[in-house]
């Protein structure tokens, strides 16, 4: 499980780690942004292996979805060439239609294995 992610971390090759969805992972309801989970998963791997450059790239918007997030993966995820990315739109996704909701999901896993089939993908519900 996360083999790239431990591979790249464990052999000092730098990992960049972008965090996609909506206001949960804007930090939303968190005191400051350094204390909302995904500024929280950043400092464990820094803290855990400081040898290794760890980039953390915020790709997340309040209030929106996977639909708009099948249009913004190319500009806010793609293009950060990313190592690892935690998917989480599952509040703003909650009462969507199931099959559109499945199509928005496998739309952006392609789009993100397309530019690194190696890259690992945590969805966050």
């Amino acid at each position: 499980m996360l083999e790239n992610t431990l591979y790249r971390l464990q052999n000092k090759l730098g990992l960049t780690v972008v965090y996609f969805g909506g206001s949960i992972t804007e930090g939303a309801g968190a005191s400051s942004y350094e204390n909302c989970w995904a500024a929280k998963t950043t400092a464990y791997l820094k803290k855990t292996y400081p040898g290794c450059e760890i980039n953390h790239v915020s790709a997340a918007i309040g209030g929106t979805g996977s639909m708009l997030g099948v249009y913004r993966c190319d500009r806010d995820v793609c293009a950060h060439h990313p190592d690892l990315v935690f998917f989480e739109f599952c509040v703003n996704d909650m009462n969507g239609d199931f099959m559109t909701l499945a199509n928005n999901a496998e739309s952006i896993i392609r789009k993100i294995r397309a530019q690194n089939p190696f890259c690992d993908i945590v969805f966050v519900y």
